[in-house]
């Protein structure tokens, strides 16, 4: 490799394919949870204010 070395990480330092997914299905589970919180919150504040329990 002309005088160059490679890096390459151990096999702990790895990560395989299914904890990758894993990783990312439970990211994605907690921001669509998340995001519901957030709409609830929303229609709860606008049912609020349009019986005028609440001002902007």
């Amino acid at each position: 490799m002309d005088g160059m070395t490679r890096q390459t990480l151990t096999w702990h330092e790895t990560m395989e394919l299914h904890e990758l997914v894993a990783s990312q299905s439970i990211g994605l589970m907690k921001l669509k949870m998340g995001l519901r919180n957030i709409d609830d919150m929303r229609k709860n504040r606008n049912k609020q204010q349009k019986e005028g329990n609440i001002n902007i």
